[in-house]
């Protein structure tokens, strides 16, 4: 991957704190996991190889002069990463396993942190999980049908609704 140098560097800097670790804080920049994720929140991120993944948890990965943070479901025949935003209906094109760089374990939105792995944060992450499965699924398995974008909106709706209900 051939990375602008300024990005490059900061990406390293990520990495080994990742690696020491550490709990890393990364600000989004983009509404494509709504409504988990909104642009200007903070992700929190751990270290973690394709081997410790589930589907269903949420990945940042690295690409040419930026970092992705989708929903991880599974992986090719080849060993690629399959991936989607929460927010749409098709999948990522597959990532190759150098880009992960970690896994998403909270966000933090203005003064409020919320962790997934504890508390009312673990509830909110496996609602949400459970939700987009349910969808993922559709699309997987009816990706054609003429029905699929109005469940999409209702899985979409009651994310949203889940969300705001849990801070």
């Amino acid at each position: 991957m051939n990375q602008p140098p300024a990005f490059h560097h900061l990406l390293l800097l990520l990495q080994q704190s990742l690696a020491e670790g550490k709990e890393t804080a990364v600000l989004l920049n983009s509404n494509s996991m709504s409504p988990l994720f909104w642009a200007d929140d903070h992700i929190l991120l751990v270290a973690a190889t394709s081997t410790q993944l589930a589907p269903g948890d949420i990945i940042t990965l690295a690409e040419t002069g930026g970092l992705v943070t989708h929903r991880y479901w599974g992986q090719t025949a080849d060993g690629k990463l399959l991936t989607r935003g929460d927010r749409v209906m098709h999948n990522d094109p597959p990532w190759p396993t150098a880009a992960l760089v970690g896994r998403v374990v909270g966000r933090k939105r203005s003064s409020r942190m919320l962790h997934f792995e504890q508390g009312r944060g673990k509830w909110l992450a496996k609602g949400v999980r459970g939700l987009t499965a349910v969808n993922h699924t559709l699309l997987t398995h009816y990706p054609h049908a003429v029905w699929l974008r109005s469940v999409h909106r209702l899985l979409f709706g009651l994310r949203w609704l889940l969300t705001a209900v849990v801070r």
